[in-house]
């Protein structure tokens, strides 16, 4: 998204670094004599340029734009393809593709340099691509993508040799951004309602999306203006929950995919005044732009951010558009334990956060809570615990369930073991192909279902076939009838290496399929251990599949697990406790920032 960001940019000068660099490649550019030519030109981008800014950068329409999303408005006589800025190397529609290189041999990416990957680089080389322009900035850069690959490569190995010195430019970073942040007071809505924002990654079939969806479905009940802002569009997988929203009347799209021109002429005059701000830490700087600009033109009491990035990114936009009160919910236990969602921003700005007086910090489990604490260095207790709140589905039907169960080649007897999870490192999925093909051994004509989706597709499909699963295991990545799965099923099996919450145990057991799971986080938390569910050590493969065969093979004790299991999930996780614990948490906060307000006047 890019709206807000792209009117900011005509004001605020780049980082020193940045400038030296593109000086650099402006001037081989020069001595190469690098033309943009648009008619051999695809555009990528993540939002809907104009028709007089790509005649401003380019000097003529493009051939093609690949976008993350459909336009409203299409440009005449420029093809159109979708852009796929959720996987590593980013790509284009294959009509796209047989573009290149006949037809198009050049990239001009309205996506920032942080925004586009070494790997996206390699990929545009080996199609022939012969130069990326990136023409967000005042300066225009062109640089062939196999040295935009290179400097990718060397930029990431200094970040991880220099770690310390990079946190603590983050932190100096963070902390400056804050002290230039103009004091901005927003007058409260008259009454009891609250003018309300929520911000995540996207609208994928996760818990914390679900949980999202459950709040604001909640408030928007009460009578409060609620609206919803995404890093990312919601489209196909990214929209799994969007009709949710659609159907609650809760707006809901990208930040900074708004480009209705009365929002931009208000934006441009705010931007004129924090054209000073030292946004430094650029991988952050166009989402922090896009949703404060979305906070300046319509401003919110309460931001309620979901997960680490978005955590991050509304704590900064937040904190500039000055929304009296910012709510980071913690959906797991620290990514110190998640590589691949550890950005070395996340601490430093973190720590900043927390010494702020209008920031909650909200765990969604106990175990959540002190292992954030522990790895920021924070009192006990300053990370709060909201567990999340279980809406029942509604029961599916009795046919649907058998139906379900004849097309997975099932009888009425037919063990089920069922796994709902996303297909990435923290969730294991290959592990739990491991125990599959344990419990195999023990429960001869166990049949094994996977839910999910996620970039460790292709690994899952290969570890299938080398483990001689194919016969025993179905894969049928992200579904919508989830509730219909779990009641054809006897047993979750969960196999993550960290967890929050997970919800995937919760609505097991309110439709009777009993969870065995590993013990890590709040897993313990969602369960009565040995009575409605059983955990394991976090890595024992063996005792996990003994488990699952224990009670595969003990029907009578299934059905108590599972009746036990039903009245925990309606007792521990009730939708309306829930709700007045966030509402009071609200104005707890909003009271909290008043009074520092008055003290530090």
């Amino acid at each position: 998204m890019a709206a807000f960001a792209v009117g900011f940019d005509r004001w605020a000068a780049s980082s020193p670094g940045y400038r030296r660099v593109a000086r650099l490649a402006q001037a081989w550019s020069h001595i190469r004599r690098a033309p943009l030519d648009p008619k051999r030109t695809i555009v990528v981008a993540d939002f809907h340029p104009p028709a007089a800014m790509l005649l401003n950068w380019l000097g003529g329409l493009p051939a093609r734009m690949a976008l993350p999303f459909v336009p409203d408005d299409p440009l005449p006589g420029v093809d159109y393809t979708l852009l796929n800025v959720d996987v590593n190397p980013m790509t284009w529609g294959s009509d796209a593709d047989r573009d290149v290189p006949g037809r198009i041999d050049t990239v001009a990416s309205l996506l920032t340099w942080e925004l586009v990957t070494g790997q996206t680089m390699r990929r545009w080389w080996k199609m022939k691509i012969k130069r990326v322009w990136f023409l967000r900035e005042d300066l225009k850069v062109s640089i062939p993508p196999v040295l935009g690959a290179a400097g990718k490569a060397a930029i990431r190995l200094a970040k991880k040799v220099w770690h310390g010195p990079v946190a603590r430019y983050y932190e100096q970073k963070s902390r400056e951004l804050l002290a230039a942040c103009p004091e901005r007071d927003i007058a409260r809505r008259p009454g009891n309602k609250l003018r309300i924002v929520h911000y995540i990654w996207s609208l994928d079939s996760g818990g914390a999306e679900r949980q999202l969806c459950n709040t604001a479905i909640a408030q928007k009940r009460d009578g409060h203006d609620v609206r919803v802002f995404l890093l990312r569009p919601p489209i196909g997988q990214r929209g799994h929950y969007l009709p949710l929203l659609e159907k609650a009347g809760i707006p809901t799209r990208g930040a900074g995919t708004n480009v209705r021109r009365d929002l931009l002429d208000r934006w441009d005059r705010e931007s004129r005044e924090l054209s000073g701000l030292p946004l430094q830490i650029r991988e952050l700087r166009e989402p922090v732009l896009d949703l404060a600009g979305e906070l300046f033109v319509e401003p919110a009491d309460v931001l309620q951010c979901w997960l680490d990035d978005p955590n991050i990114v509304g704590f900064l936009a937040g904190r500039i558009a000055g929304t009296p009160s910012i709510i980071l919910s913690l959906r797991n236990v620290s990514p110190r334990w998640q590589p691949h969602f550890l950005h070395p921003w996340m601490w430093p700005c973190y720590r900043v956060a927390a010494g702020e007086a209008n920031v909650t910090m909200v765990a969604n489990s106990v175990a959540g809570a002190r292992d954030y604490e522990q790895w920021l260095g924070l009192a006990s207790g300053k990370v709060g615990v909201l567990l999340n709140a279980f809406v029942p589905p509604a029961a599916p039907d009795p046919g649907e369930v058998a139906r379900f169960r004849r097309e997975m080649g099932c009888t009425g007897e037919t063990p089920i073991v069922t796994g709902v999870l996303r297909l990435s490192p923290e969730k294991r999925p290959l592990m739990f192909l491991d125990v599959v093909a344990r419990l195999q051994h023990r429960v001869p004509d166990v049949e094994a279902v996977l839910v999910g989706h996620g970039i460790m597709e292709n690994e899952v499909r290969a570890h299938v076939r080398r483990l001689g699963l194919e016969k025993v295991v179905h894969l049928l990545g992200q579904r919508s009838d989830v509730p219909v799965i779990l009641s054809a099923s006897d047993v979750l099996l969960l196999t993550s290496q960290s967890e929050g919450l997970p919800n995937a145990v919760i609505e097991a057991q309110h439709f009777g399929c009993v969870p065995v799971a590993t013990d890590v986080g709040g897993v313990a938390e969602t369960l009565l251990p040995d009575r409605s569910g059983v955990v394991c050590g976090a890595d024992d493969v063996e005792g996990l599949a003994a488990a699952a065969a224990a009670l595969l093979g003990d029907p009578p004790r299934r059905a108590a697990m599972a009746e036990a299991g039903r009245a925990f999930v309606a007792r521990q996780f009730d939708p309306r406790t829930i709700h007045a614990q966030t509402m009071a948490m609200y104005v707890d906060a909003l009271a909290r920032n008043r009074c520092s307000s008055k003290l530090a006047g």
